[in-house]
């Protein structure tokens, strides 16, 4: 497909970003500026993308995360949406870390075990997405297929194999890891989304105040990372369906995502700033009979 490497989030925060995807509305000072974020609260008159397709014949669907909140708008949907649930467990695959999540409500930033691909909680959406296309593909309707894989989300879990793709060895720091004397004071953060997690530290109150050991800052690199490398391997299981389907031949396949991720750059970590590294967003296209590869 084509690559668009200048894509960015309109707002770095998960349930605004998706409903300003869907509705094609840009965020306002009292529109979309929450992680929990409704469409049909903020804009309830709005046509929604998905709306838009339905009203003119094609079957809607909704799997995995796709808006925020799973009753957000419901109306675009022709069936229900449908998630793999994973509340209790937090997707943990270990019973320590499940039971610690259980009775303290943190569990560690990342975990690997020896699953395959189809344990976790994206494995599961994957698993439900070549199902519905097998489905889809025996009717003559055309259709509107959302998927909602969640990584590379805190926390940071995948099979062992994925983080083994990156020994910790491999793994450096960002070379901007302070943040900028000349920058707003207002673009700093306390990364508080990552102090959710077991051994994250206190929510500092300025950079210097920061907790975080360097090993803890190499680890959850290293768990992105293999989260990535995972959830590009289940994107690849959901494109080798459409081929072998037949649906390649008539299917726009679109993949992005909500928004970006710091890493240490600018000593944050999360999104939340309007930073490049947390607003740049991946954006790919395929479309039947157009010449791939480009950028």
């Amino acid at each position: 497909g084509v690559l668009f490497e200048k894509a960015f989030s309109n707002v770095a925060t998960c349930g605004a970003s998706r409903s300003s995807i869907m509705t094609g509305l840009y965020p306002t000072q009292t529109r979309f500026t929450h992680w929990y974020s409704r469409m049909d609260e903020h804009a309830p008159e709005v046509i929604t993308l998905a709306e838009q397709l339905k009203n003119n014949g094609y079957h809607t669907q909704s799997l995995g995360k796709v808006n925020h909140t799973i009753e957000d708008t419901l109306k675009m949907w022709s069936v229900k949406p449908w998630v793999a649930e994973a509340i209790k467990t937090k997707d943990y695959q270990k019973q320590e870390n499940i039971e610690q999540f259980q009775k303290t409500g943190k569990g560690p930033a990342w975990e690997y075990v020896d699953v395959d691909d189809f344990t976790h909680k994206d494995g599961r959406v994957t698993t439900k997405a070549m199902n519905t296309l097998e489905s889809l593909a025996n009717t003559k309707q055309p259709f509107f297929l959302a998927i909602g894989l969640q990584k590379p989300h805190l926390p940071f879990v995948a099979p062992k194999k994925y983080f083994e793709l990156y020994p910790t060895d491999s793994i450096s720091l960002p070379k901007i890891n302070t943040f900028p004397k000349s920058v707003p004071r207002q673009a700093w953060h306390n990364s508080g989304e990552l102090r959710n997690y077991k051994d994250m530290g206190h929510s500092p109150k300025s950079e210097a105040d920061d907790a975080l050991t360097q090993a803890n800052k190499i680890a959850l690199i290293r768990g992105y990372k293999a989260s990535t490398s995972y959830v590009d391997s289940l994107v690849g299981r959901i494109n080798d369906k459409i081929k072998s389907l037949g649906l390649d031949k008539n299917t726009v396949v679109i993949l992005t995502g909500d928004h970006g991720f710091s890493l240490g750059e600018h000593s944050l970590w999360n999104k939340h700033s309007t930073f490049n590294v947390a607003a740049h967003s991946p954006m790919m296209i395929k479309k039947p009979g157009s010449v791939g590869g480009k950028r």
